[in-house]
């Protein structure tokens, strides 16, 4: 009886684990096992911005045990709030003003939190407004942030971190950056140290080489062993940790909000990579979730300064992610590989073996809890600043049922649900209530509404190429739904266009796809179907430049505005250095800039310092159709370029680069080939010399050059050339691979460093 007794009990409290505390870290559990109330906002995502001289009081929202009365809820909060300065660490006792419940409405974000249980037994809410500290900015600051601490009976702190800004701006001028894609986790810092251990354990380390670059001497580049080295500086010197990115964008901020340079950060998604830190862990209550080590990460007790800026989230497709993901992909044919966003050759991935699991993109609701917590409790929200208005939106997890979405997922650019007509409606019924002529509204998603699809090169986007080739300025060919949000996604475009007489949105921000894109949209006149997306066109250029070269001259800029808006802007992760680096996808931040109520600036910056190498896609490789004869004789003609860069070159003194390129033909019956390149340089650090190679491995098929180029930031090799085949039935050219390795090596203070090591492949025609 006594052993039944206890079974039943154990049962009991399994249930009770299960039901309430099994999504919580073990520091969590004696806190929500008692009864006194925790704070559910402002939070670290979301916080109060309270302007002084204009505001007298900031409200809370407190999370409380349903068999608490008013009057214990009163007395459990007065006198037990302080205010803490997250800068200076002075301290204040909060004066209450007023407790009164909260009520739930059918689409509170309330009745969310109480769903999830996120606060344990909490599922009832009251408001408590509470009086500003005396604050005194010291210029040339604009504002302090504050954490703030509900000291219960039991001497129990509950803390939320910088969620009070007390600003002295009017938000007439005033600069916030946009910094998306963060993928922070603790699995990144084991990265370097586990494939640099393994991929040159067999390297020669103790190699001298610094006389090899001086002297110019292709052997650094041949040699087998010297190339080891080689590889070795290079991935040494390649930053590919997006950890060690939020770590130094942490230090840019700081330093350029204690110069009055930087008021707010927006972070538009995926600021984790997965939830689960432990790809061994079953449940969320085993660890610490990544959400958590992230939030560690702002408060600065995870390996970094704390972020003393203001910040406001949306969570991305990543964040809804439960489990880890291999780095190669869930097969070896790299479906759905995600190590090139680190900044990863394959060969370099392979070194990096974790267990996965059955089903690495599985999102759940649950994913979510320690998001609510510790960074945001709303998914939808929208802060008013001047004439600024910014509105967030949840985008959701990762989509498998869209049209085009499973084919998007494999080809590494998931799309996400997108939006409920509910969002919709909220959106419209906003603007009508709250936007006035002369506002200007800003939307913030993770993932964009419009996206063409990394196959496709930027500058054939372009208004100007087009209409140069004889297009038309809009890019109706081209799929725009690539890796975007799959419901609603053509209904919210026609909203941001003001349809309806409605006011238009003047931005959309979003990230996700790790590069930049610059759309403008339009209403189209001349559609002849029923397809939502037939009713507006899109047009694709460096809007952001245009706006910069205006000067910030108010009247010009108002009239920029005027005639692009809705600009749809798409901006790049904070880092790594992505192997597509050559696509644009240059690691940074877009910091925008507003002066006298306009918008005058909206570029990306790029965060890392170090220089790297920029090299183009070369797709513009063609072979002309149809062939042309001669008696005897058949040809076909093929043209090519390739740019190469090196990006960043403060403190540079000298560049060495060695160029290789190699062009396979391919088909029946090849007799031979002419090929007439050319290297133009564009930009040199000095005068240097080009040293070029005689024809390397010269067959009738093959055509292998390569070339040693000192001292030259910006140069393209362009081609153009025959390929003969005989004239017999089966003969002919049925494709031409071209195969390019650029490493680069720059001096800084006296020293020379491998910044680049790249390697590409682009094939033409009907087979290879």
């Amino acid at each position: 009886m006594f052993q039944a007794r206890s079974h039943r009990v154990l049962v009991w409290v399994e249930y009770i684990y299960k039901r309430f505390f099994r999504n919580l870290h073990r520091s969590d559990i004696i806190f929500l096992a008692t009864r006194y109330p925790m704070i559910v906002g402002p939070n670290l995502g979301n916080p109060a911005v309270i302007s002084l001289g204009t505001d007298t009081y900031f409200e809370m929202t407190l999370a409380y045990n349903r068999t608490h009365k008013q009057k214990t809820v009163e007395r459990l909060v007065r006198n037990h709030i302080v205010l803490e300065n997250a800068r200076t660490h002075q301290k204040y006792s909060a004066k209450v003003l007023e407790i009164f419940p909260h009520k739930i409405s059918k689409y509170s974000y309330l009745r969310n939190l109480a769903q999830h249980n996120v606060y344990g037994f909490r599922d009832r809410f009251f408001k408590v407004r509470v009086a500003i500290p005396p604050v005194k900015i010291a210029p040339p600051r604009k504002f302090e942030l504050f954490n703030i601490t509900y000291i219960n009976p039991m001497r129990n702190p509950h803390t939320v971190y910088h969620a009070l800004c007390v600003t002295n701006q009017n938000w007439e001028n005033f600069t916030f950056i946009q910094a998306t894609d963060l993928h922070i986790a603790k699995r990144n810092d084991a990265i370097f140290d586990t494939i640099a251990t393994k991929k040159f354990l067999h390297v020669d380390l103790d190699q001298p080489i610094q006389s090899y670059f001086e002297a110019m001497d292709p052997e650094i580049f041949t040699n087998p062993k010297l190339r080891g080295v080689l590889e070795f500086l290079e991935y040494r010197n390649r930053a590919n940790n997006f950890n060690s990115a939020l770590r130094q964008f942490i230090t840019q901020a700081n330093i350029l909000a204690s110069q009055g340079k930087l008021d707010f950060v927006l972070m538009t998604g995926d600021l984790i990579d997965f939830v689960r830190i432990s790809p061994y862990s079953s449940s969320l209550g085993a660890e610490r979730s990544n959400f958590q080590l992230f939030h560690d990460f702002l408060i600065g007790r995870f390996q970094s300064s704390p972020l003393l800026v203001p910040c406001f989230m949306v969570p991305g497709n990543h964040d809804f992610r439960m489990n880890h993901y291999k780095l190669m992909g869930m097969t070896s044919l790299d479906f759905a590989a995600e190590y090139k966003s680190f900044g990863l050759t394959r060969n370099e991935a392979i070194f990096f073996k974790q267990p996965g699991v059955l089903n690495p993109l599985a999102s759940s609701s649950k994913a979510l809890i320690d998001y609510y917590r510790y960074l945001n409790p709303k998914l939808d929200f929208f802060k008013h600043l001047g004439k600024f208005h910014f509105l967030f939106y949840n985008s959701g997890p990762d989509a498998f049922l869209g049209e085009n979405s499973l084919v998007d997922l494999i080809g590494g650019e998931p799309d996400t649900t997108g939006l409920l007509p509910i969002q919709i409606t909220w959106l419209k019924q906003y603007i009508l209530q709250h936007v006035r002529s002369e506002d200007k509204v800003i939307a913030i998603f993770h993932t964009p509404p419009l996206n063409f699809s990394r196959e496709y090169d930027i500058h054939d986007m372009l208004g100007s190429t087009r209409l140069g080739r004889g297009a038309t300025p809009w890019i109706s060919e081209y799929r725009l739904d690539v890796g975007t949000i799959s419901s609603n996604r053509s209904k919210f475009v026609l909203t941001a266009l003001g349809e309806g007489e409605s006011h238009p949105l003047d931005l959309v921000l979003s990230g996700h796809v790790h590069r930049p894109a610059e759309y403008r949209v339009e209403i189209s006149n001349t559609y002849s179907t029923e397809r939502e997306e037939d009713r507006y066109r899109v047009y694709c250029d460096y809007f952001s430049r245009q706006l910069m070269e205006l000067g910030g001259d108010s009247a010009r800029v108002r009239e920029f505005w005027q005639k692009n808006r809705p600009l749809f802007v798409t901006s790049c992760a904070l880092g790594p250095i992505n192997s597509h680096v050559r696509e644009g996808r240059v690691p940074g931040y877009r910091q925008f800039q507003v002066k006298d109520g306009q918008l005058t600036n909206f570029g990306q910056v790029h965060r890392h310092q170090q220089p790297y190498i920029f090299l183009s896609r070369h797709r513009n490789v063609t072979l002309t159709v149809p062939w042309r004869s001669t008696i005897g004789n058949n040809w076909q003609d093929f043209t090519g370029k390739i740019e190469v860069e090196i990006s960043n070159c403060e403190g540079i003194s000298r560049a060495l680069i060695f160029f290789d390129v190699e062009i396979r033909f391919h088909g029946h019956g090849i007799r031979g080939y002419e090929v007439d390149p050319h290297l133009q340089v564009k930009n040199r650090f000095t005068r240097g010399k080009i040293m070029q190679s005689p024809l390397i491995a010269a067959s009738k098929k093959i055509y292998h050059r390569f070339f040693i180029i000192s001292n030259v930031q910006h140069f393209q090799w362009s081609f153009r050339g025959t390929c003969r085949y005989g004239a017999g039935p089966f003969s002919g050219l049925l494709g031409i691979r071209l195969n390019v390795r650029v490493i680069s090596v720059v001096q800084r203070a006296g020293e020379w460093r491998v910044i680049g090591d790249e390697e590409t492949s682009n094939k033409v025609g009907l087979s290879y």
